[in-house]
């Protein structure tokens, strides 16, 4: 319980003073969201719904969580009460709460997609999807650094470069680069 308390003073600190406020707002509402959604399944008790169910388990979790994962911005909670959040969706819709309820309990989102504009990215591999396979190349000796513009990006060699290509599902065969 301390550190979820922690947590919540670390995050009202940050909103007002951190140079980087879309990060720490958006924090605080995933912070304010995971309690909203804390609070509704405590304040509705049906044991016999098997989303109820999922929802208060990970509702107790949420105050057992240790500091490490709340530290940050956003922290680990979010991924790790994501079956909370899922519960909570299903369980809001099913006892017809009030519209504000679905979306208090959603700010989370906002967290989530500030992160995706930050994913961690190497400049020398690349990716792609054909005929359902997922293709992950990466770029070897020979070549330089990844450039790009808002449209397309190349890396080039001066020479010889290798690249290793791994495939999912798992298939041998020959790869044919397209022209």
């Amino acid at each position: 319980m301390t550190a979820f308390a922690r947590k919540w003073g670390a995050d009202l600190v940050a909103a007002a003073t951190s140079d980087l406020p879309w990060l720490a707002w958006t924090t605080l509402l995933a912070t304010m969201a995971l309690t909203a959604q804390t609070v509704f399944f405590l304040t509705r008790w049906r044991p016999d719904d098997r989303w109820w169910r999922l929802g208060a388990g990970y509702s107790m979790l949420l105050f057992f969580l240790g500091g490490a994962v709340w530290e940050g911005f956003p922290g680990a909670a979010t991924r790790v009460l994501l079956p909370l959040n899922l519960a909570f969706n299903v369980f809001v819709h099913r006892t017809r709460a009030p519209l504000a309820w679905l979306l208090i309990g959603n700010f989370t989102v906002f967290s989530g997609l500030l992160t995706l504009n930050y994913l961690p990215n190497d400049s020398l591999e690349f990716s792609t999807r054909a005929n359902g396979t997922s293709y992950i190349g990466r770029f070897g000796d020979g070549w330089s650094g990844r450039e790009h513009n808002w449209r397309h990006a190349w890396t080039w060699s001066a020479g010889q470069g290798q690249v290793g290509i791994e495939a999912w599902p798992k298939r041998s065969g020959e790869l044919r680069p397209g022209i």
